[in-house]
């Protein structure tokens, strides 16, 4: 071996792990190997970019095994112009990046995770009511539209679920569905006789060889864009074009509704493909007149004022 092919040689095994390197293969992961939606890989791959960008920019080290807490919480400070949930996200996106090259040995350490999260405050779910439910219901003109709806609004499945379902997904009866969750966690959910009725006179229109339950006019699987672009004529339709309802409002609706009708929390769990129960219980802030009748409902503990001067 000569001297000029030694050098070359250690010049390569001293080269740096390049976090675009590595992200690319991260990303490869996420999509081969976890299933990940492409929306997600979008984000992540938008997140990590913006972290190496403001790597170099800062002239601070780009080597994966290099990079330092002080260096994650410089760029988390510098994201001012962000909401709190967005800089959350950042950080959590870098922090599950490192976290895979801690399993395949490339890093020791993950650099994220003495990093300060900021604080940000408690959202509650929008959820329809279910005056507007009936008006999108209505507004559905095609058999087509009214079984998507109600799919929405009876099941609470999320908008990539209820395009992603088959025509095998559907019991023979039409009495339950089998849905592909996040982390391809499959769960079967129950479908009530409207929408049964619904999904009976769609299915006697449609007319596509593909097997995915909701098709366009090409017969092909309807995409996210031309399900918004469908959604938001919709909302205009049925006079709700000024609202801030999205097909996600519908899955909280759903929530809302199995909760006041006495729906147990972990049931809703189950129904709704919360991994976490914690996910679930923000839904139990969301209905004030529940919280009334719970409090109503506690025993005589013999409070009622005395009015014999004590």
């Amino acid at each position: 071996m000569t001297p000029n092919t030694q050098t070359r040689d250690r010049q390569v095994r001293s080269a740096p792990f390049e976090l675009t390197q590595f992200a690319g293969q991260f990303l490869a992961h996420l999509r081969d190997y976890r299933k990940c939606a492409e929306s997600t890989i979008i984000a992540y791959r938008r997140d990590l970019d913006r972290f190496a960008d403001f790597l170099r920019t800062h002239r601070l080290p780009t080597d994966v095994g290099q990079i330092k807490p002080q260096h994650v919480q410089a760029f988390a400070a510098s994201l001012t112009n962000y909401a709190a949930s967005t800089i959350t996200r950042n950080l959590d996106v870098i922090s599950s990046f490192f976290a895979h090259l801690q399993r395949t040995g490339i890093v020791d350490l993950n650099p994220v995770g003495d990093v300060e999260r900021p604080k940000r405050p408690r959202k509650l779910p929008r959820a329809a009511t279910a005056d507007q439910v009936r008006a999108l219901v209505a507004a559905a003109k095609t058999p087509r539209g009214r079984a998507m709806i109600l799919l929405l609004a009876c099941t609470g499945m999320r908008r990539g679920e209820l395009l992603g379902l088959d025509i095998g997904d559907l019991a023979a009866d039409l009495s339950e569905v089998k849905v592909q969750g996040k982390g391809e966690r499959e769960r079967v959910l129950p479908v009530p006789e409207q929408c049964r009725e619904a999904l009976r006179s769609y299915l006697d229109v449609r007319e596509a060889e593909e097997p995915a339950l909701f098709v366009n006019r090409a017969g092909r699987r309807i995409g996210t864009t031309t399900f918004h672009r469908w959604f938001r004529r919709l909302l205009r339709g049925a006079g709700l074009e000024d609202s801030d309802l999205t097909p996600h409002s519908l899955r909280h609706s759903y929530a809302t509704e199995l909760l006041r009708a006495g729906a147990d929390v972990e049931t809703i769990r189950d129904l709704m493909g919360h991994s976490d129960v914690s996910v679930t219980g923000v839904y139990l802030a969301t209905d004030p007149s529940r919280k009334r009748a719970a409090v109503e409902s506690l025993p005589d503990f013999g409070g009622e004022v005395a009015h014999d001067g004590a």
